[in-house]
């Protein structure tokens, strides 16, 4: 009777977990960051197209939405690894320069509602005229403004949001590729 010795080189199970850890950071961190461009890229051209589907009478532009509307964030935390990255609607740095409330505004335009308290309002009815935006101003029915932007910006980043889903396996791959790229394995191979 014979028997196989077999050597296991006892470094193979370290290098293999840092490379396979090394490789979730990567990839998550890639999706994070393709994440916030997208959806910054999409709020910036939603914003966009808002301002330029009007031109106002009688009608002072503050121009908050186009550099206080959203911010884009990124955020990773290797210690549970869990990989963040988007935008974050901003209607507090907003200043108070409107006749109504600036959070109402903020929704008029944007297409969703956003209160001054932290906390989500899970009781909103997303196809009532409250969440529909893109409107002009508070009077623009009145002062003869064109239609509201269609789709308004909110429902733009949505779309955009989906988007990203739908791509999820193809960004997982140039997530790899990139990884493969930064960094030298050893073990694994693509």
């Amino acid at each position: 009777m014979t028997t196989n010795k077999v050597k296991v080189n006892k470094d193979f199970f370290g290098v293999l977990g840092t490379e396979l850890k090394n490789l979730k950071a990567d990839v998550g961190n890639y999706i994070a960051g393709e994440a916030s461009n997208r959806l910054s890229k999409t709020a910036n051209a939603a914003i966009k197209s808002f301002y330029d589907d009007y031109t106002p009478r009688n009608y002072r532009r503050h121009w908050q939405f186009e550099d206080k509307a959203f911010k884009p964030y990124r955020n990773s935390n290797g210690k549970n690894g869990k990989y963040y990255g988007g935008i974050r609607l901003t209607p507090e740095l907003f200043d108070d320069v409107y006749d109504i409330n600036k959070y109402k505004v903020y929704g008029m335009v944007m297409g969703c509602v956003i209160g001054e308290d932290v906390t989500d309002n899970p009781d909103i009815d997303f196809d009532s005229v409250y969440a529909l935006g893109g409107y002009h101003g508070p009077n623009s029915i009145f002062n003869n403004d064109p239609p509201p932007t269609r789709p308004d910006p909110i429902t733009q980043i949505l779309d955009e949001l989906d988007n990203i889903y739908a791509d999820g396996n193809y960004l997982i791959d140039q997530g790899v590729a990139y990884s493969k790229h930064k960094r030298k394995y050893k073990l694994l191979s693509f």
